[in-house]
């Protein structure tokens, strides 16, 4: 007797488990042990073939060898892991509850100090009735734009940190507390030998050539700016893991030519890369400050203020910090010691400087193309509202910037006092506060 469809559903509810394209479990397997993998990784992990990769720009143009689109493929990767977590994780409705019930949630702390550095600094009896949200004048709906098409998928919660925290290794922990707090670092200069340089090379030789278009294409046009020099960053910032510096490179280049077209295969210079609106923002929002902390780490100081996400694109925005970068990683000791940055956002209004998208870029250049090692990221005296989207943030930003996490808040002692104890003088942070 043949099984009607509603048998066979209620079946399939009773037997869960992965069904469908083996490609797509596969791809869901990959991602799930890495959330940080991005999704046309895992789908070629997954077992995909997209022969127009690295051709076609568009992820609608570009199709696998069943005729389906990348941007299909994407979109169901990401279904099917919206579908996983509902199964394995708690309804939005509690997280909520939760949130509000929550204490607060720490951060290691350096073995030298008894001091904690809290991330979440919203008591638990405090109410939504009570918070101070907006200001006189202050446009509410556009307060709540940046909710716009957002799910709880999309937000990483207190209880998420706490559990993230829970299952680190001791060697984990460590490298966190030194990141954090500058221990370990050396400031003896890394070379880079040619033997080095040909492994670089040799592994770079085994990515599919589909992969690393832009990569062939800035070699065929400007074979001097894919130089020694260049790699020699990149092997830095993988400690010399040459396989995993050649996998950074392929995306780099990749990135680069998407951010900045046919001058990403010149140098990043002002007449050429940047127009004049990027000229002028140079400074702003993410300044390169002329001193260093206590451990020779170089500091980004971030003010939103400047940025207003109805007058500047956020490619515009994109491209002055990777103009910055660039220019700071022309120190061989940045390139070994990394960056730290620092958000000033007592003056911030959300409605106008805060823009989801132009964040999720710049993290996503940080933490998958750029070859910056960002150690730590701080945040000075968020509103109340900076609070609510707090989680938000901790999403865009990645685990492993999550648990590098810091907020300052209280008086402006006691913010100096806590910069101190990561090695940022005084001195540097009134430099910027006050100016």
């Amino acid at each position: 007797m043949a099984t009607s469809p509603a048998e066979r559903k209620r079946q399939e509810r009773r037997c869960p488990g992965p069904r469908g394209d083996e490609r797509m479990n596969r791809a869901l397997i990959a991602r799930e042990a890495n959330p940080e993998l991005p999704l046309l990784d895992a789908l070629l992990d997954g077992g995909f073939i997209f022969p127009g990769l690295g051709i076609e720009k568009n992820d609608k143009l570009v199709r696998d060898a069943d005729g389906v689109t990348l941007y299909q493929r994407k979109n169901q990767l990401m279904r099917r892991q919206r579908e996983a977590r509902k199964r394995n994780s708690k309804t939005p409705r509690t997280k909520q509850r939760e949130v509000k019930a929550s204490n607060r949630t720490k951060i290691p702390h350096s073995p030298s100090s008894n001091r904690s550095s809290i991330v979440y600094d919203v008591s638990p009896s405090q109410n939504l009735a009570d918070m101070e949200l907006f200001r006189e004048g202050d446009d509410v709906h556009s307060k709540f734009d940046i909710f716009e098409d957002l799910n709880f998928e999309e937000m990483v919660y207190p209880q998420e940190e706490q559990k993230e925290l829970g299952i680190l290794s001791e060697t984990d922990m460590t490298e966190i507390v030194n990141d954090l707090y500058g221990i370990g670092i050396s400031n003896k200069r890394a070379g880079v030998t040619d033997e080095t340089l040909r492994w670089f090379d040799e592994a770079l030789d085994e990515i599919p050539l589909h992969q690393k278009m832009s990569l062939v294409k800035a070699q065929r046009i400007n074979p001097n700016l894919v130089d020694k020099k260049q790699k020699a960053v990149f092997l830095r910032w993988a400690d010399f893991n040459v396989r995993k510096a050649a996998a950074r490179y392929v995306k780099y280049w990749n990135n680069r030519q998407e951010l900045f077209g046919d001058d990403a295969f010149f140098p990043l210079t002002l007449d050429r890369a940047l127009t004049k609106e990027n000229a002028i923002m140079l400074s702003h929002p993410h300044r390169i400050l002329t001193q260093k902390d206590n451990y020779g780490r170089a500091i980004i100081w971030g003010d939103p203020v400047p940025y207003n996400r109805a007058i500047h694109s956020k490619e515009s925005v994109l491209r002055c910090f990777w103009y910055n970068i660039h220019n700071a990683l022309e120190d061989e000791a940045v390139q070994q010691k990394g960056f730290i940055l620092i958000v000033d956002v007592r003056n911030g209004d959300i409605s106008k400087h805060f823009d989801r998208a132009a964040e999720k870029l710049k993290f996503h250049s940080i933490n998958e193309c750029l070859p910056m090692k960002l150690k730590s990221v701080h945040i000075i005296r968020p509103s109340t509202f900076g609070y609510l989207i707090m989680p938000i943030i901790k999403f865009i930003i990645g685990r492993i910037l999550r648990l590098r996490f810091v907020v300052h808040t209280g008086t402006e002692k006691e913010i100096l006092e806590s910069f101190s104890s990561y090695g940022i003088s005084e001195d540097i942070i009134l430099s910027q506060t006050r100016r």
